[in-house]
């Protein structure tokens, strides 16, 4: 065990920055990241280990996947794509349940042109 206030690096995304994190609401260990190469990771903080990589499948070539959450019984990881792709990744089981395709919502504190009329 790593004594407290140590840094450990988790270096388990190739070629490609991370683009997002997210904690499980139910297990304050568990937490995921995605980034550019296309996965979706999901990590055990409290051993310090990868626990599982999802790929993201994408139509294209386009498969960087630029946000993760999870849902708010946190079994489940919505994971969107820059080709407008949500994937619900079933953590239990370590399959990708369904996938939408082009989805577009405004982002973070940006609003809708129809929501500025």
């Amino acid at each position: 065990m790593h004594q407290e206030g140590s840094v450990q690096f988790l270096r388990y995304h190739q070629g490609g920055s991370v683009r997002g994190v997210a904690f499980n609401p139910k297990d304050r260990y568990l937490f995921c990241s995605c980034a550019y190469d296309g996965k979706v990771n999901l990590y055990s903080a409290q051993r310090f280990e990868l626990l599982m990589s999802y790929q993201i499948t994408t139509m294209s070539l386009a498969r960087n996947v630029n946000a993760v959450r999870f849902t708010s019984d946190g079994t489940r990881i919505l994971a969107t794509t820059t080709a407008r792709r949500l994937a619900v990744i079933d953590i239990e089981h370590g399959e990708q349940l369904i996938s939408y395709d082009n989805c577009k919502c405004a982002g973070i504190g940006e609003a809708s042109r129809q929501d500025m009329e």
